[in-house]
């Protein structure tokens, strides 16, 4: 099956989180489309398929982000002025968007087929620029 794997509703949640952030960007005028976000998708299950995986994680979708969304990205004059580049743009809007991750369990009680619900954790490097 090409397209198989589990994707969580929170990973699903992060694909159009990302597609705003690059149409918001003050880097970018011309950020990804809705179909980027399908594009994430089906490149995270990849990369979750690279690494032997047949569920995709938040870093899986982080990761392929600019490649996957390079090519239609275009830079505001201002950014271009500033020497700000496509990989640079995408980079800085990507890391706006907090990503969701699966906290660790401090206890053990529960059933075992139990997992904790995802929180969102602040974007790596927040705060340097």
């Amino acid at each position: 099956e090409r397209h198989a794997g589990r994707v969580a509703d929170e990973v699903l949640g992060y694909l159009p989180a990302i597609g705003t952030a690059t149409r918001t960007s003050p880097d970018l005028s011309l950020g990804a489309s809705p179909r980027g976000s399908i594009t994430l998708l089906l490149a995270g299950k990849a990369m979750a398929a690279i690494q032997g995986r047949d569920y995709v994680v938040p870093d899986d979708v982080k990761d392929i982000c600019t490649p996957a969304l390079l090519h239609p990205m275009i830079r505001r004059r201002e950014a271009e002025i500033q020497g700000v580049y496509e990989v640079a743009a995408v980079r800085r809007a990507v890391g706006r968007v907090p990503v969701a991750t699966r906290p660790r369990r401090r206890d053990t009680a529960g059933p075992p087929h139990t997992s904790p619900p995802l929180c969102v954790a602040p974007p790596r490097g927040a705060g340097a620029q």
